[in-house]
């Protein structure tokens, strides 16, 4: 979940930056290119500014990173198939007009389908207050990537589709990358011997989401 939120987010605050009338040039791939790269490498920095968000409730954040890096292959591989799912996102020649976007939606889109699968799994009342530290975090490091982001072109748009259909979309990627029930499972327990003692109920009753 906190994979595809992350990827999410990036495409969200790229949305977000490019806010102007209601119909906007679209984005040539090559002018967005370096965005792409800066934004693959604030993502450690910018979860590094923001770690007080997982001390603060008993996690150390050193040994959660090491548990997430275990698993960077799998999450790199989610990654660049969801990048390559939108190929038609930005214009490889002449750029076209496209609809504004919202960053907001898609952000709402995300938080909607993860409470929903939580509700699924039957923990959502159990992790209420790692969702509300969750947040948090992800608002600091929503702020942090923009700032690291801040010299990118904000005249442009993607050509996207709904924020439903790309929720769905990164959830496949999640699932075609390796992202299933045991290597979920194993990564909220070596979250949860982190520090994270609110997961010792929660990590034996992860059931990944089905996708069609």
């Amino acid at each position: 979940m906190m994979m595809r939120f992350v990827v999410l987010l990036v495409v969200a605050i790229w949305i977000e930056m490019s806010q102007g009338q209601q119909m906007i040039k679209q984005c040539k791939c090559s002018d967005i290119a370096p965005c792409q790269l800066t934004a693959v490498q604030s993502v450690l920095p910018c979860a590094d500014q923001c770690q007080k968000y997982i001390t603060s409730i008993g996690g150390n954040y050193d040994q959660i990173s090491n548990c997430f890096k275990q698993k960077q292959s799998i999450i790199n591989d989610a990654m660049k198939c969801a990048q390559d799912a939108f190929p038609n996102a930005c214009a490889q020649g002449e750029p076209k007009m496209v609809p504004k976007r919202f960053g907001k939606g898609l952000q709402l889109a995300v938080m909607t389908d993860i409470n929903k699968e939580l509700q699924r799994m039957g923990i959502a009342n159990q992790v209420t207050q790692l969702i509300s530290q969750g947040r948090r975090f992800f608002k600091c490091f929503q702020s942090c990537m923009m700032k690291k982001l801040g010299s990118c072109s904000p005249d442009c748009g993607l050509d996207l589709p709904s924020d439903n259909v790309m929720v769905q979309t990164v959830k496949n990627c999640a699932q075609k990358s390796g992202i299933q029930t045991a290597s979920v499972q194993d990564l909220c327990f070596c979250v949860e011997q982190a520090g994270i003692r609110q997961l010792s109920d929660v990590c034996p009753r992860i059931q990944i989401f089905k996708t069609k």
